[in-house]
């Protein structure tokens, strides 16, 4: 599979994840009475280590287009990986179904149906028709 130059830079996958993973830590942090007072702190961990993968990404894999796309990708689905660890947590462990399906419906469905229609574009150039806006064909210039 040949790919061309995206659209916008890989690294936008990264910042996905950073907010997913700053959304987990401040979600975890306002229930602190179901998760253990750790947790943010791993969350806040592994946005800052989002942050120092953008750099790396910059610094060493600049002309390297499809490995900062792949390594962008792999750390959103790790932030999406944990988002549905969480939502399992609080339905298994802790036996709390209606938490976990308000859970499912205001984080866990948005955060997985947005990386979806922002990642499946840039592998096959299908477009998500928006009703009531044009829609554009974009290259980008070699």
């Amino acid at each position: 599979m040949e790919m061309s130059f995206p659209l916008f830079p890989p690294e936008l996958f990264i910042l996905v994840g950073v907010n997913v993973f700053v959304a987990l830590s401040l979600l975890t942090s306002i229930f602190d009475g179901l998760f253990l007072m750790r947790v943010p702190y791993v969350f806040q961990i592994a946005a800052l280590a989002g942050f120092g993968q953008i750099w790396v990404n910059y610094a060493f894999l600049f002309f390297f287009v499809e490995a900062r796309f792949w390594c962008s990708m792999l750390y959103l689905a790790v932030a999406l990986i944990s988002v549905i660890i969480i939502n399992l947590y609080i339905a298994i462990n802790k036996k709390m179904l209606i938490a976990s399906g308000v859970f499912l419906g205001a984080f866990t469905i948005p955060i997985g149906s947005l990386s979806f229609f922002s990642f499946q574009p840039t592998l096959t150039g299908w477009q998500f028709p928006c009703l009531g806006f044009q829609s554009f064909h974009w290259r980008a210039s070699t």
